[in-house]
């Protein structure tokens, strides 16, 4: 039977600023081993090897792997092109989901009105609007992807035909921030959103990880009992709620270690648990 692997990226499975440690006789140092020495510090960059190996093993057997992401589309296609080809993405909290060859499975477009309300009505340091064709930022210097437009080149009532406001996110001045502006959107019930620390993302209501992961299940024709999820932010909530086994690491808030069957130290470990519990569930 076909299984389901959804995994969160930053922080989950991507790691930010990461430079491949080597030992004092100039070997590859392990990398989670690298990760301890860092304690809670994880300021790096990279893919854990032995995550790779884990996720191409799991596909390799006729299972599904798939990135469940705040991101936009063009700030993640680059980061996995050359280490992992996920069987789905699901894209800016779900309000678009992909298939591995890039065809639109789902979308749940926020109307112009909702973005024009939001950026009239909150006030942030930075922030990014994707659409299904195009990305704008309020500084386009900043790497978050590639061929992104800038803030004079976004006319919210002169859209392309056929282009839709995918998802919105700010940057802000502090958590504090964050939460105040999501008890702002009680105003605007066809607007939600999820914080994760100083930043907010902001989708079309009802629109979540865990919708994206019961899309995916559906699509595919996998059943809920045959599916995992990792996640370590506040956004991941709804997704370890989506899947019949939910996995979170050591760092994440506390909600999401109430609601994880198990707290784990790495995508692969959490990737040899499910695979134990449903050869377990099969006997």
């Amino acid at each position: 039977m076909t299984k389901v692997f959804a995994s969160d990226f930053d922080g989950t499975l991507f790691f930010r600023n990461f430079v491949p440690p080597r030992n004092e006789d100039g070997t590859p140092e392990d990398f989670r081993e690298h990760l301890r020495k860092a304690g809670s510090d994880r300021n790096l960059a990279g893919f854990d090897p032995e995550d790779i190996e884990a996720i191409r093993k799991f596909q390799k057997e006729g299972n599904l792997f798939g990135v469940v992401t705040g991101r936009a589309e063009p700030s993640l296609r680059d980061y996995l092109s050359r280490q992992i080809i996920p069987d789905f993405y699901v894209f800016s909290s779900g309000a678009l989901i992909k298939d591995k060859d890039g065809n639109v499975i789902s979308s749940s477009p926020m109307s112009a009105e909702d973005a024009r309300w939001i950026f009239d009505h909150l006030d942030c340091v930075n922030w990014s609007l994707a659409t299904n064709r195009r990305f704008f930022q309020s500084d386009p210097s900043f790497p978050l992807a590639h061929a992104s437009l800038g803030p004079d080149q976004l006319d919210l009532d002169h859209l392309q035909d056929g282009e839709q406001i995918i998802s919105l996110s700010m940057t802000l001045s502090s958590e504090d921030q964050a939460f105040a502006h999501l008890k702002s959107l009680e105003n605007r019930p066809s607007v939600h959103g999820f914080a994760n620390h100083s930043s907010l993302d902001l989708l079309a209501a009802g629109v979540s990880k865990k919708t994206g992961l019961e899309t995916i299940l559906s699509h595919y024709g996998v059943s809920k009992a045959l599916s995992a999820s990792i996640g370590d932010g506040m956004n991941d909530l709804p997704l370890l709620q989506g899947a019949k086994y939910g996995y979170t690491i050591a760092k994440a808030p506390q909600a999401l270690k109430e609601e994880a069957c198990r707290i784990v130290d790495s995508v692969h470990e959490a990737m040899d648990d499910f695979e134990a519990e449903c050869a377990k569930a099969s006997v």
